[in-house]
């Protein structure tokens, strides 16, 4: 990171790490800088079965960054992350969820369980979402023929 950016953490979702704020796997005895920090994994090694994730956690997110890594020992090979971050708004959203329950013959026995489950997913919704709940067995039907705004009454 540029000096003047301050790193808070880093992190991988992904792959178990161990990371060093305030210096670099380059940077040796020198003084720690709030600027720096290096990961390894925390493993030795890694099957390349899925992504790697690293997430670097940074004072000012909104701020355009680019970092870029050496490698310790193989001459020409470098990283690049480039972050630009876009300044827009957007309206509001009003999604409009609807809820797709199974009733047929193999729910036998598990539709309380199913009803419980709608129950709390339609009570976490945001005030004024518009949903609705169709179901299907050996036919299908909704709720409402419309999709109706969350509230106490829809419930």
């Amino acid at each position: 990171m540029a000096p003047g950016s301050f790193v808070r953490g880093v992190q991988s979702p992904t792959h178990p790490i161990a990371v060093t704020l305030g210096s670099t796997s380059t940077s040796g005895d020198s003084d720690p800088a709030n600027h720096q920090a290096s990961s390894t994994l925390s493993l030795g090694s890694t099957e390349l079965d899925k992504d790697f994730v690293l997430i670097i956690l940074v004072k000012e997110t909104g701020d355009p960054k680019a970092l870029v890594e050496t490698h310790d020992t193989i001459l020409n090979q470098r990283a690049m992350l480039l972050t630009l971050v876009p300044k827009f708004s957007l309206p509001p959203a009003h999604p409009e969820i609807v809820f797709v329950a199974d009733r047929s013959g193999s729910m036998r026995g598990q539709i309380p369980t199913l009803k419980s489950a709608l129950k709390v997913f339609v009570k976490s919704l945001p005030v004024g979402t518009k949903f609705n709940i169709c179901s299907f067995g050996s036919r299908s039907s909704f709720l409402w023929p419309k999709s109706q705004p969350y509230s106490r009454d829809s419930v």
